[in-house]
């Protein structure tokens, strides 16, 4: 199956799309089932968003929808797992996040009010910044922003290829951010990726 990308596309898309196959990678040994939607139903040919939108675009593009009955009430719980859609903040003030798993009522909910998921409906966020170098201290201070806005806690989380500064990592320690270095293929940070992955997915199916 196509991906609707090209071999022109950039090295930063195809890192967001690595991570959001990931979360299905890791939902499908983990208890989860999942299928390909879009805003038309299950669509003919996946194409995976290249840039920021909103959860009830009529453009078509291609969002995973996952599901269990592994739950300790034995009820079925599912979520949705999209690339470059907007959460509405505390302040209201819609942010786009890379690739964000969200609750399918909280979806279902925002595409028909045309509006942007809650903060609460997200179960994991993945910032993912594929930088050539070490991370700078101004993408700590937009994270630290992001996680308060949208009070994520212990669901967002910041991937990068590369390592940070020790200013960048006071600040997002200051502030409790996750950040997960060397979160590629075959480097160090691809299993604690995969990791943060399952937990995530395995609090919400318990909570």
């Amino acid at each position: 199956m196509s991906s609707g990308y090209t071999a022109t596309c950039a090295a930063e898309d195809m890192y967001e799309a690595w991570a959001w196959l990931a979360v299905l990678h890791i939902a499908s040994h983990s208890g989860w089932t999942g299928r390909l939607e879009n805003v038309a139903g299950p669509p003919p040919a996946l194409k995976l968003r290249r840039g920021p939108g909103v959860i009830y675009s009529s453009t078509p593009f291609t969002y995973a929808v996952l599901t269990t009955s592994g739950t300790p009430t034995g009820e079925e719980k599912e979520v949705e797992v999209h690339l470059g859609i907007k959460i509405a903040g505390c302040s209201g003030i819609g942010h786009e996040l890379d690739v964000v798993v969200v609750t399918r009522d909280g979806a279902r909910r925002a595409r028909a009010a045309k509006s942007h998921p809650g903060r609460r409906d997200v179960v994991l966020q993945l910032e993912c910044k594929l930088f050539s170098g070490d991370l700078k201290l101004p993408l700590a201070r937009q994270m630290v922003g992001l996680t308060v806005d949208c009070m994520l806690g212990a669901r967002g989380h910041l991937m990068s290829r590369f390592s940070a500064s020790p200013n960048f990592d006071a600040l997002l320690g200051h502030y409790d951010v996750s950040a997960i270095y060397q979160a590629y293929p075959g480097q160090a940070g691809e299993a604690s990726l995969l990791g943060r992955i399952l937990r995530a997915l395995e609090h919400h199916r318990l909570s």
